[in-house]
């Protein structure tokens, strides 16, 4: 089975959830894992960084990872807002998921997905953005919008190294500051 390169681009979000009510705005966050189709390895975790007190935020964020099977991956996207030093953790925005690529096709050299549009699922069980954002759409007008979209893309590169100690293994190529490996072994 050929392993391949990946770039995955996270390109900007649009309608975020008023994660903070008082600036009428967020500081989203996308917090990415990629699990691959048909191997053994562990996932691979990325984050963004955070565009302060946006609702529209561009990120551009770029990630690289080696060792993806023909048969593809699974690419969570959970969008969050940041709350440095507060008592509570980030407030949790919604999610979504991206098949790479549709199901049926297999992933070759040369394969693109170009700006690929993410419909995110709002959490059910985190009520406070979701209210905040209603209350703050009704005091403007219909300013603030409440169907969250994120836009990737995904492009494989080439064909990459099999790791000789862990074949199944998928890899981070870069960027190395963001991206975090969990080699889990059942």
């Amino acid at each position: 089975m050929s392993r391949y390169a990946v770039e995955i681009t996270i390109h900007r979000a649009q309608h975020v959830p008023v994660g903070d009510v008082l600036n009428i705005s967020s500081d989203p966050y996308i917090w990415a894992t990629l699990h691959p189709q048909n191997s053994v390895g562990g996932p691979l975790e990325y984050r963004t960084h955070t565009v302060r007190s946006n609702l529209e935020p561009i990120f551009d964020c770029r990630w690289i990872v080696g060792g993806i099977p023909e048969s593809g991956f699974v690419l969570k996207l959970r969008l969050r807002d940041e709350d440095p030093g507060q008592v509570f953790r980030d407030d949790r925005l919604g999610k979504g998921v991206v098949l790479v690529p549709s199901p049926g096709e297999k992933l070759a050299e040369g394969w693109e997905l170009s700006e690929n549009e993410c419909k995110i699922e709002k959490r059910k069980g985190v009520i406070r953005s979701h209210v905040w954002t209603y209350i703050v759409r009704l005091i403007s007008r219909g300013g603030v919008g409440h169907h969250t979209r994120v836009w990737v893309s995904v492009k494989v590169l080439g064909k990459s190294k099999v790791l000789e100690d862990d074949p199944n293994r998928i890899y981070t190529l870069g960027p190395r500051k963001s991206a975090r490996y969990y080699n889990r072994r059942d």
